[in-house]
């Protein structure tokens, strides 16, 4: 998928299909990093929230099982200031700063 599918997704309100578009990006996040911070960016703006939220969950979950490639921690840090920045708030047994905190130390 690339940027000018994702928007007539997100434009065509089919979220459901933009989530899985962005769990399967998450499988190989590096070269996905626009689509993933772009579709992050789209249902911020599409007040899909609990869906941001969930996706945001999924994405700490699997970046942080890759290598500790200063990247991974870079896109993670990134996808998750746009999830704040559009409401969700993942949330983990040490609380939300430690994601924030786990993505620093990565990067």
């Amino acid at each position: 998928m690339n940027g000018s599918s994702l928007n007539a997704l997100l434009s065509e309100k089919r979220y459901d299909l933009v989530e899985s578009s962005l769990r399967e990006a998450l499988q190989d996040p590096l070269p996905n990093a626009e689509l993933l911070l772009g579709g992050f960016k789209g249902l911020g703006r599409t007040s899909q929230k609990p869906r941001l939220q969930a996706l945001a969950g999924a994405a700490v979950s699997s970046l942080r099982a890759l290598s500790p490639d200063p990247a991974i921690g870079r896109l993670l840090w990134s996808l998750l200031k746009v999830a704040v920045r559009s409401g969700a708030t993942p949330s983990t047994p040490d609380g939300f700063h430690r994601l924030f905190e786990d993505a620093i130390a990565a990067a």
